[in-house]
């Protein structure tokens, strides 16, 4: 009879929580758990983030348009090209000091489950502080072609060279090389105004 009593008395004692308290509890719970999630989430994103830069900056990834000028623009680094090409994806390496080699992998498709990479060019920023005045004693050798672009660039190269022409830029300290190999294309891409620019300009 005791036993009756005492179930009788826990089945009919007040509850402390009401469903509206039960339900406030399980929200902030609910919250908090959340929020330790999105942040770990974040946490981790944030370190695959870093070391996908990571990677990108040695020239291991492949990258779209896009994640090119999204990589320029947070690393905040100078980099030149010519400007993008259709299905194309990048490269770039900065793994020597002052320099940033851009590699462009266009691709081509033999047929419609496959792509090839074909004719790389190739463009490098060479930073130096008399960056401008070197390339000027070096284009005028007799051994050198040398001219300036429509943009008022120097352009020059040795004569015996069709795959790739150097540029060297007034007023900055960056002398840019472009290698293409079908000969004429990186004369052509140095030559043409407007053709050669940093990207995020």
């Amino acid at each position: 009879m005791s036993i009756d009593v005492k179930e009788a008395a826990i089945t009919f004692q007040p509850n402390s929580t009401t469903p509206e308290s039960f339900r406030v509890r399980v929200f902030f719970i609910l919250l908090l758990v959340g929020t330790l999630t999105l942040v770990g989430v974040f946490q981790v994103g944030a370190s695959s983030e870093r070391e996908w830069r990571i990677t990108a900056l040695k020239g291991k990834t492949a990258m779209t348009e896009v994640q090119l000028r999204e990589l320029v623009a947070a690393e905040k680094i100078t980099v030149y090209w010519t400007g993008p090409l259709l299905n194309s994806l990048y490269t770039l390496d900065s793994t020597k000091k002052n320099q940033m080699i851009l590699t462009y992998l266009p691709q081509k498709s033999k047929d419609k489950t496959k792509k090839v990479i074909t004719d790389t060019r190739v463009v490098g920023t060479y930073f130096s502080p008399t960056a401008f005045s070197d390339s000027l004693n070096v284009a005028t050798k007799n051994t050198n072609v040398s001219f300036k672009n429509a943009n008022g660039n120097l352009v020059f190269y040795p004569k015996e060279r069709r795959t790739g022409v150097f540029v060297a830029i007034p007023n900055t300290k960056y002398q840019i090389e472009i290698f293409d190999p079908i000969p004429g294309q990186a004369l052509s891409a140095a030559s043409l105004r407007d053709q050669l620019t940093k990207i995020g300009m």
